[in-house]
């Protein structure tokens, strides 16, 4: 089975609705073994520990294939620690915090600041993994970075330019249907997604 990466209001859209295709794909909660049942107040260490007690080797064989790497939290503490602070002391602070005392001993922070991933590019990625003969594949790229002063020069869009958030939020919810395996469109105002795009040249030959 594959797992398909949908944003959370797409899910959240189509409910407890299923295609007859995927009712092999469920499992009869009746016959689990309630011992390995988790709750949702458990802490993390309690997962692990339950997790590890149920799979046994097999747990210690998987988590030995990793590099476990410390969080900044940990690298800062781990540093200070160097530096003449006690663990006690440390545990009361935030990762602010830390970071204000480790610029005071001249500690080196690293920092990068990740930006999520626009939902029409995870889903182009979804798309090309599961289903590459998607309709929807082809207008993705020029319709994530379309640039609206180039369109006479290099692309001719058939739509408005007010149309472009519509189009891409249209092809969005189509395609990630497409991934569940529900039914979906492809014609928007009247037009294919195929068509969305069309080359100068052959709009002017024609």
């Amino acid at each position: 089975m594959n797992l398909v990466i949908a944003p959370r209001t797409f899910n959240r859209s189509i409910g407890v609705s299923v295609n007859s295709d995927w009712e092999d794909l469920y499992c009869d909660y009746s016959v689990i073994d309630q011992r390995w049942n988790l709750s949702s107040q458990m802490t993390a260490e309690q997962v692990l520990r339950a997790t590890r007690k149920y799979l046994k080797g097999a747990f210690d064989d998987w988590l030995s294939s990793f590099t476990i790497v410390t969080t900044q939290e940990q690298a800062l503490v781990k540093e200070l620690l160097k530096h003449g602070y006690s663990a006690a002391q440390l545990s009361a602070y935030d990762f602010d915090e830390l970071g204000a005392l480790a610029a005071k001993k001249d500690i080196f922070i690293f920092s990068k600041i990740a930006d999520s991933a626009e939902a029409i590019r995870v889903l182009e990625e979804e798309l090309k993994r599961l289903c590459p003969d998607s309709p929807f594949l082809p207008c993705i790229p020029k319709l994530s970075d379309f640039d609206w002063t180039l369109n006479k020069k290099e692309i001719l869009f058939r739509l408005t330019e007010k149309d472009i958030n519509a189009a891409k939020k249209f092809v969005c919810e189509q395609g990630w249907r497409q991934l569940h395996r529900l039914e979906f469109k492809t014609i928007w105002k009247g037009i294919d997604v195929r068509d969305f795009f069309t080359d100068v040249e052959v709009k002017l030959e024609l």
